[in-house]
């Protein structure tokens, strides 16, 4: 046999192992995206013992399929008790690719669900564990906080965005129909209710790396960041 086959053999197994490890990452990056029902896609990120979406969500629709409803007007919005969702300053075209959607607490109470199969809006419980994981409420923020001023207000404290997490800060709607703050503070639902009106909710702000917890109104809109299923 020829000492140059000899050479050639050495040469392409790399080249196979390259090749079929490609293959693998692909397939599995593949495989961790997940979708909800209107397609979006989103990746996930592990945090302690956790895995998080990397972005809030932004579908308009329930797991079955059915559409929450956009309510646009103010005098619309503060007369609701059912799930419903809009975008800030009513502009899907502006707001909807970077901050998501807002949705009342109502959509998360409704039993058609509202995060992608496997996944669920967190307890205060699994909040509390991410925010121990990350050393306390003064540092959490700055850590989950996505880097930089693109998107939050100067100077954006204490940002380093450590494990891709991302927290932008979509703002809200008020419970009377009013829109503010994007740019300036992220809002979250927790599934925790705090008796018949108000639920836990969790935030954090430009200006500092604190993140906190605060019993919010059921009426108001906030961004919902998905945690997936043990």
């Amino acid at each position: 046999m020829r000492k140059d086959y000899f050479i050639d053999i050495i040469i392409l197994i790399p080249a196979i192992l390259v090749i079929s490890l490609s293959s693998c990452r692909k397939n599995e990056s593949y495989n961790s995206a997940i979708t909800d029902r209107d397609g979006n896609v989103y990746g996930s990120v592990n945090i302690g013992t956790q895995t998080w979406l990397n972005k809030d969500l932004r579908t308009t629709k329930f797991n079955n399929g059915e559409l929450i409803p956009n309510i646009a007007d103010s005098s619309g919005w503060r007369v609701l008790n059912s799930g419903a969702f809009c975008w800030y300053k009513n502009d899907p075209y502006l707001n909807q690719a970077s901050y998501g959607a807002l949705y009342n607490y109502y959509v998360i109470a409704d039993n058609r669900l509202i995060c992608p199969a496997g996944w669920h809006v967190p307890t205060i419980n699994e909040w509390s564990t991410l925010i121990n994981y990350l050393e306390g409420e003064t540092v959490a923020g700055g850590r989950l906080k996505e880097k930089g001023t693109a998107h939050w207000a100067e100077p954006n404290k204490y940002a380093t965005d450590e494990f891709g997490f991302s927290a932008l800060p979509g703002g809200f709607r008020s419970t009377l129909g009013h829109d503010g703050y994007i740019g300036f503070a992220g809002n979250w639902w927790l599934s925790t209710e705090d008796g018949s009106l108000k639920a836990w909710s969790f935030y954090t702000g430009f200006n500092d790396g604190y993140a906190g917890t605060a019993s919010s109104f059921k009426k108001n809109g906030f961004s919902i960041r998905c945690i997936k299923d043990l």
